[in-house]
């Protein structure tokens, strides 16, 4: 990819390459090595896709899973917004951080408890 240079200015740019840690290349050669291998590429989910399917099935708005409240319901409708943005759109956690305007230790915690909520745990 030409360096780190080149991955941070393709990251600004808001450029997506394929990428699976059990493979080193390009996001082309990666999709050639996973077709062989007989596996599909996991196909990434926009973040407004999450949302929306969170609104949906929480009975929340956006509005409210992005504000700092604590209803029970809000609250839970944030943790698997956390953790479905996280595992299924690749957010970075300071992307997270920065939409939600919370610490670092507060998402992690969200990304933990959405990920009990999504298994089924509670």
């Amino acid at each position: 990819m030409g360096g780190l240079a080149n991955v941070l200015a393709m990251r600004k740019e808001g450029e997506k390459e394929l990428c699976d840690e059990r493979v080193l290349g390009s996001g082309d050669f990666i999709e050639k090595v996973l077709k062989e291998a007989g596996e599909k590429p996991e196909r990434k989910v926009k973040v407004e896709e999450i949302m929306k399917a969170v609104e949906k099935s929480a009975g929340v708005k956006a509005e409210e899973i992005l504000s700092r409240s604590r209803r029970r319901s809000v609250a839970a409708a944030r943790a698997r917004y956390c953790y479905l943005a996280k595992e299924r759109c690749g957010v970075s956690g300071a992307g997270l951080m920065k939409q939600l305007k919370m610490s670092s230790g507060g998402i992690t915690r969200l990304f933990y408890k959405g990920k009990e909520l999504s298994d089924g745990r509670r």
